[in-house]
């Protein structure tokens, strides 16, 4: 019992350490890993297609004492059969200005390393549907590049301001995309 007490004592304050480093004021935290991401990202399937733009800009939180965390902000663009479903790639220009007040990007990815660096989450606006699903890319190594999407909808089910919930998910759930 005396063993387990100061294991756990250990790993409480190892934790504190870990993320107390995280509290001070104005501290920019850098997500080198994201870069891998950053681009433009394509899956063709006959008439279908997925676009997927990322950039990655650093984000001020203010609840979190006025840090700057890095983020991954993207916008996307879905043709189904040869029809265009929903795009925002005209926002891709303005992504390195996006910050939590403005409407840029459909695709938000916050860097948290949390030892895996091969994949990153986030959520992704389902425009045709008015709600926001979970988006996964994990990277792909190898030749071609590329990056597995998954999308789901676990977790909180939210839908956009006044608009009412539609269930399913529109964007293909499970695609391998090629950087372009």
């Amino acid at each position: 019992m005396k063993k387990n007490l100061l294991l756990y004592m250990l790993f409480c304050f190892f934790a504190a350490q870990t993320f107390g480093q995280r509290n001070q004021e104005n501290t920019y935290y850098p997500s080198n890993y994201l870069n891998k991401f950053v681009g433009e990202w394509k899956w063709v399937s006959g008439a279908d297609t997925v676009i997927l733009i990322f950039k990655k800009v650093a984000v001020k939180i203010p609840a979190i004492n006025n840090s700057y965390w890095e983020e991954l902000i993207g916008c996307h663009k879905y043709v189904n059969n040869g029809i265009l479903i929903e795009s925002s790639i005209n926002d891709s220009d303005s992504l390195q200005y996006y910050n939590y007040e403005n409407d840029i990007g459909t695709i938000s990815m916050l860097g948290m390393d949390y030892g895996d660096t091969t994949y990153v989450e986030g959520t992704i606006t389902d425009s045709l549907k008015h709600k926001f699903n979970k988006i996964k890319l994990t990277y792909l190594f190898g030749n071609p590049i590329q990056i597995r999407m998954q999308l789901s909808l676990k977790g909180a089910k939210v839908s956009l301001p006044g608009k009412p919930y539609i269930p399913g998910i529109t964007l293909p759930t499970d695609i391998i995309l090629t950087k372009e």
